[in-house]
């Protein structure tokens, strides 16, 4: 190879060399691009779904479903233990009778007995071993008749509770509406990885009012901390820009807002009988005291009182975030909630 065809050469090396990194520059720009993108996807999603906690209580609407809490009623299907096995046909054991030349043979008569007492005999093992299969059989249809009838005389039981939980609610038992409540609030649904709050609830039959606390998740656990994503094309990473404080806290007040009224709102909708004439609502989170380590609940959201008439949860800006909604409750015809 001659000088000038090595430089040649080796120029035309460089050169694809220089086409490889570019490629692989633009193929990371790319996947980090679209990384950031879809980043910010979530985010925005995550915020959307916030925005929206009390609006999809009130698409769902009632939570009370009586027929929804009873379990389905069991079917026996015992498979095939149902099917007996085929009991030996004696025919299939019929000894072969002689051949023309085995009569001519001496003994023919002996050899005629020998095949049909080896067809009883064989017959005989074979009923046997049926037998013996039919009586398991028999008995693991019977065991699980025995666990179908137990497990159908416990869901019976279930429904029946049931029905007596709803005439009991209807008629406006204490021990009845309590439970009723718990219920609604443990089957209302939250976005995906959000952390539900947790409620404890007491009805008072008397004054007939609620009084209930609910345990809200700390503004770490629901409210992001990134803001925007990009890619820094210079440092070639993604970088994010962080979201304020002062945007997390307007969030976070908004995210208690919507529980605290969603809350009031499940119970509202729940109540038909028109039951609950008052409610008592305590918002606290469970955290850290920092100064002395220990496990603290501090109340966050104001504690409201809901009674007959417009409902305002104390210290959330009249008209700024709420909406009215109608309650209905016979009992509260007229009355209204609060929505965020």
């Amino acid at each position: 190879m001659s000088p000038s065809e090595f430089d040649r050469e080796q120029a035309r090396r460089r050169r694809e060399q220089r086409e490889r990194e570019r490629r692989r520059r633009l193929d990371r720009q790319q996947a980090l691009e679209a990384e950031a993108g879809r980043r910010n996807q979530q985010v925005t999603e995550w915020l959307a779904a916030l925005s929206g906690l009390f609006a999809a209580a009130v698409l769902r609407g009632n939570l009370l479903d009586f027929e929804a809490m009873k379990p389905p009623l069991p079917r026996f299907a015992p498979g095939q233990l149902a099917q007996p096995e085929p009991r030996p046909d004696p025919d299939a054991f019929r000894a072969a009778p002689l051949r023309w030349y085995e009569r001519l043979l001496p003994g023919q008569q002996e050899r005629l007995q020998a095949r049909w007492q080896r067809a009883r005999d064989a017959y005989t093992a074979a009923e046997a071993d049926w037998q013996a299969r039919e009586t398991a059989r028999q008995g693991r249809l019977a065991t699980v008749k025995v666990e179908y009838e137990r497990g159908a005389a416990k869901v019976a039981e279930q429904r029946a509770r049931i029905d007596e939980l709803k005439a009991d609610f209807s008629t406006g038992k204490r021990a009845a509406v309590q439970e009723c409540v718990e219920r609604v609030l443990a089957a209302s649904q939250y976005p995906s990885g959000f952390p539900a709050p947790k409620a404890a609830v007491v009805y008072l039959s008397k004054p007939r009012q609620l009084l209930l606390e609910c345990q809200f998740p700390l503004i770490d656990q629901v409210i992001p901390t990134q803001g925007t994503w990009r890619y820094n094309k210079t440092r070639d990473q993604l970088e994010v820009a962080n979201r304020s404080a002062a945007d997390r806290r307007e969030r976070y007040k908004s995210v208690l807002a919507q529980l605290t009224v969603r809350a009031l709102y499940e119970i509202f909708t729940t109540d038909t009988p028109g039951h609950i004439q008052s409610i008592v609502l305590n918002g606290v989170v469970e955290d850290e005291n920092p100064a002395t380590g220990r496990r603290t609940r501090p109340t966050r959201v104001p504690r409201p009182r809901v009674r007959c008439g417009r409902v305002q949860p104390r210290g959330l800006p009249e008209g700024s975030s709420c909406a009215r909604l109608p309650c209905t409750s016979r009992a509260g015809a007229g009355r209204t909630g609060v929505a965020v």
